[in-house]
Formats: C-alpha cells, structure tokens, sequence
C-alpha cells in the first residue's frame, strides 16, 4: 500500500518472514515452501485436517508439529500471525493492532537520508 495511514506491515518493519531450521542450519519441514500460495499454506491447515478426521502422514504430521511450534513460540511472545500464511509474523504494525484491539505502534519508514 502507498496510502500513509494503511502501510503494509513489512514497510512497518513490523513483519517478519521466517521458519525453522536444525542446529545444521537447514529448514525444518512446514508443509509447504516459503511464500507459497494455497490452502496448504494456511497456518491451521493441517490442524484442519486433523478436526476432519484425517490420519496424516508422517509428512505432514512433522508440518503439523513445526507449525505449532514456530506459532506458539511467537505468539507467546506478542506476536500476532497472519492465517493465510504459516511463515508471517507481525508485531506493532496495523495487522497486530487490529487483532488485538490496539492502535498500531508502527507507522510507514522511510529510507534513511545520508
């Protein structure tokens, strides 16, 4: 968005992009590349499939239990995720603030003059 009042929560710096990786520095299985688009991107996906009585496979079970973790080590800690995306994570920004019921603390930035 180019609108002032309305920026995007990355031009915020208040959105942050990351997954999980092991102590080789190699990422951890999430059901789905970074940045991919679809229903299996949807941070509940597989919690979805779960409800629906699905048995999910090895795979997707590892997906499962990584999601939960990135979710719950983030959101303890304030921030606010995006659904559509299990990667996205917001925190300050206009996003966050409509979720929990405050006003943004961030606002647009703007590059730094030398």
């Amino acid at each position: 968005s180019s609108e002032p009042t309305h920026p995007s929560p990355h031009l915020t710096g208040g959105a942050i992009d990351l997954s999980l990786i092991n102590d080789k520095g190699e990422s951890l299985e999430m059901g789905t590349d970074f940045d991919a688009f679809g229903d299996e991107a949807q941070t509940r996906y597989f919690e979805i499939l779960l409800e629906r009585g699905k048995n999910l496979p090895p795979k997707e079970q590892l997906a499962l239990e990584n999601r939960r973790i990135l979710f719950h080590a983030l959101t303890s800690v304030g921030f606010t995720n995006y659904s559509e995306e299990w990667w996205h994570y917001d925190f300050g920004d206009q996003f966050w603030g409509r979720i929990r019921n405050q006003h943004a603390i961030y606002g647009p930035t703007a590059p730094a003059i030398p």
